[in-house]
């Protein structure tokens, strides 16, 4: 065999290699990279007295939420504070959105600060813009907690109205 075909032959065998490991990387993905799959559970909604301190239970576990100042006053530091009973989270988000109208605010990515038992608490520092429009702007706090398998969301809706 001259040396041209055992060149062709050998390049017809590496595409047909090419190929076959093309068609067969979607069947390894799952076997040689394990898909962990995170669910998204519905929504926890709750209404929040502000001045007191925000606090649901849901299933398997409970969420406190306290912001400092209790009055919130708009384009200022917000001191906040998440203590998680019950579920060991990866990750611990809060973000203000109007409930009548969103404001396109950043979440606040909280930092563990400690844990005691099976709660487990987090800081960071928000804010709430100023709204234009209606000064009497009703805020939601969305509390996004993720963990190995499953996104809950804890929504409470701000009462201000006693701080």
């Amino acid at each position: 065999m001259d040396i041209t075909k055992q060149m062709a032959l050998k390049a017809a065998l590496i595409m047909a290699l090419a190929v076959a490991g093309l068609l067969l990387i979607p069947h390894l993905n799952g076997f040689l990279f394990p898909v962990q799959s995170v669910q998204t559970l519905p929504p926890v909604l709750s209404y929040c007295d502000v001045s007191i301190g925000c606090s649901v239970h849901f299933s398997g576990g409970s969420v406190d939420l306290k912001v400092t100042p209790e009055s919130m006053p708009a384009m200022e530091p917000l001191a906040l504070s998440v203590v998680i009973t019950g579920v060991k989270a990866s990750d611990v988000s809060v973000e203000f959105v109007g409930r009548d109208m969103p404001m396109g605010l950043e979440p606040v990515t909280m930092r563990a600060a400690g844990s005691l038992a099976d709660s487990h608490r987090y800081e960071g520092t928000g804010m709430i813009s100023f709204c234009s429009i209606d000064n009497q702007m009703v805020w939601l706090a969305r509390v996004n907690i993720t963990t190995k398998k499953a996104t809950q969301t804890v929504v409470f809706e701000l009462d201000m109205s006693r701080s």
